[in-house]
């Protein structure tokens, strides 16, 4: 469809030489989009992911405290490109990987989960910077109107507008 990149396939550098690495089942790592975005999915590459498979989930958030899981128990293939898995579009400003080891057949290093990449996917919000149309209609405009009597505003935006004051001259 139409997502893109809305977070760089980058865990520092763009090279997937080096990564991000926690050892543990449940070790996270946590991106921050600066706002709130249409998340659809995520590109990871994983450190060594052509001689191991990783298992890992993938959790959103819109405020960094209430997690909604997207992804379980997700395996990835024998390679070290960027593997993409997508997921129904959620709001989220934080994207969380959650690491579950890898198959590594020594236990001390089947622990690691190692991200040399990771690219977030779908599509940005855009504020709408439009002012509404703001008519009279009834009375027309610029016709004088005695106290107490019913004027009538009608407003078009683009997004929800909400009047909380109106003055008269």
């Amino acid at each position: 469809g139409g997502d893109a990149a809305i977070y760089p396939a980058s865990n520092g550098d763009g090279s997937i030489d080096t990564y991000w690495a926690g050892c543990g089942a449940g070790q996270w790592i946590q991106y921050d989009l600066g706002t709130a975005q249409n998340v659809s999915g995520v590109g990871i590459a994983f450190h060594l992911g052509d001689t191991r498979t990783a298992n890992f989930d993938v959790a959103l958030s819109t405020n960094g405290t209430t997690w909604t899981t997207v992804l379980t128990n997700q395996q990835s293939k024998l390679n070290t490109a960027l593997q993409y898995s997508s997921f129904t579009a959620a709001s989220a400003r934080y994207v969380r990987i959650i690491g579950h080891g890898n198959s590594d057949p020594v236990a001390t290093t089947a622990c690691w989960n190692s991200y040399s990449e990771v690219e977030v996917r779908g599509t940005a919000v855009v504020a709408d910077t439009t002012p509404p149309t703001v008519s009279l209609t009834a009375p027309a405009n610029s016709t004088s109107v005695a106290a107490g009597a019913t004027v009538t505003i009608n407003a078009t935006a683009a997004a929800k507008v909400r009047v909380t004051k109106g003055e008269f001259d």
